[in-house]
C-alpha cells in the first residue's frame, strides 16, 4: 500500500489542512528535505521481499504460539479427566484397575 499523503491532523482528511503561504501559491513539494529521498537508490522488490518474509515469520511466530497454547490447554483438561476418573475411585483395588484399564487404553498421560 502506498499513500502519498502524510497522514496527521490537518491534513484535509481529519481537518482542513493550514492555510496555503502567503502569495496564495503552494509549494511544489512541502516535505522537509532530510525526510525526501532519491528513490533511485531505492530497491523496492528487495525491500518488499524482505518485508514479505519478516510479515511470514510473525504469521508463523503467531500461529505456532496458538497451536502451543492449544495443545497445552487439551493436555490440561486430559490430564484433569484422568484425575478425576481416578479420584472417583472406591479403595486401592478400584484404584489399581482403573489405572489399568489407562494404561490398556493409552490414555493415560506421563508427566
Amino acid at each position: 500500500m502506498r499513500l502519498s499523503t502524510p497522514l496527521y491532523e490537518g491534513d484535509s482528511i481529519i481537518r482542513p489542512g493550514p492555510a496555503s503561504p502567503g502569495d496564495g501559491l503552494a509549494r511544489s513539494n512541502s516535505t522537509v528535505d532530510f525526510v525526501q529521498r532519491d528513490s533511485t537508490d531505492v530497491d523496492l522488490s528487495r525491500m518488499q521481499a524482505r518485508a514479505r518474509a519478516l510479515r511470514a515469520a510473525v504469521v508463523a511466530d503467531y500461529f505456532g504460539r496458538a497451536w502451543g497454547w492449544l495443545g497445552d490447554r487439551l493436555a490440561r483438561a486430559r490430564r484433569r479427566r484422568e484425575e478425576e476418573y481416578l479420584a472417583r475411585s472406591q479403595n486401592l483395588a478400584d484404584l489399581e484397575d482403573r489405572l489399568r484399564k489407562l494404561e490398556r487404553e493409552g490414555r493415560l498421560l506421563h508427566v
